[in-house]
């Protein structure tokens, strides 16, 4: 799934380890690849990057617990910290911790380079992480924390039926068709979409769920992996 930030190297662009969020550094690029003239500008791309990520996976600058920058000019500190200052003051009071970390060169000449780690401290987050794994073809990590979602709130039949959903996906990738997942995860989902009884939302389940067993009813040895793949994101996408 694209967020609009891509790494310079051989490395991921975040990782999470338990409830922690780690953001590898990111330089002062703006979405069309430029660089920024000034450290000003490069903080606030940077800043802005971090924004992205974090967002793309259902978190915010407001769960970054502790950043470090990394600086090619000490005499710069006073611009940066305008800047930060201004960045997350949008965001609340309370700021992140920091670090401020003077170096002889960046890539790609850069001036600063900024780096977090943020906290996942809301089960609902947690569901969005699923999402973002899900709907990027990544049922393995999407079942984890769908699991985790439901494991903190186990009334969260949404989050339940997703993780077996999940599981089933997998299985469907591996080019196996695992048809009493499915049911176990339509039914599971459905709880939801009755306590909720949002007309749209049940029409879009109700629509999905006949278009997913259709395919399934289709007597062909070949099983049609991508249609059904589009329709569970489609469905996961809809219904959140």
């Amino acid at each position: 799934m694209e967020f609009g930030v891509k790494p310079l190297g051989p490395y991921s662009i975040f990782k999470i380890v338990g409830d922690i969020v780690f953001v590898s550094g990111q330089l002062g690029i703006d979405h069309h690849g430029n660089m920024g003239k000034t450290v000003e500008q490069q903080t606030e791309f940077a800043l802005k990057n971090i924004h992205k990520i974090l967002t793309s996976i259902g978190l915010s600058p407001r769960d970054i617990v502790k950043a470090t920058i990394y600086t090619t000019s000490m005499n710069d500190f006073k611009k940066i910290n305008e800047v930060w200052e201004r960045f997350f003051r949008d965001f609340g009071d309370e700021l992140p911790a920091r670090s401020t970390v003077g170096v002889s060169a960046l890539p790609r000449k850069a001036k600063v380079e900024i780096e977090v780690i943020a906290s996942i401290s809301d089960p609902r987050k947690l569901f969005s992480i699923g999402k973002f794994f899900f709907l990027s073809s990544d049922f393995f990590s999407a079942h984890e924390f769908f699991e985790r979602a439901w494991l903190r709130n186990k009334k969260d039949m949404l989050s339940l039926g997703y993780a077996i959903l999940s599981t089933a996906l997998l299985k469907i990738q591996e080019g196996k068709i695992d048809t009493d997942f499915l049911s176990k995860a339509f039914d599971t989902i459905e709880k939801y979409i009755r306590v909720i009884k949002e007309k749209d939302k049940i029409r879009i389940f109700r629509y999905l769920k006949k278009e997913i067993k259709k395919y399934l009813s289709k007597k062909s040895k070949r099983i049609p992996r991508e249609s059904i793949l589009s329709l569970a994101k489609e469905l996961v996408s809809k219904i959140s």
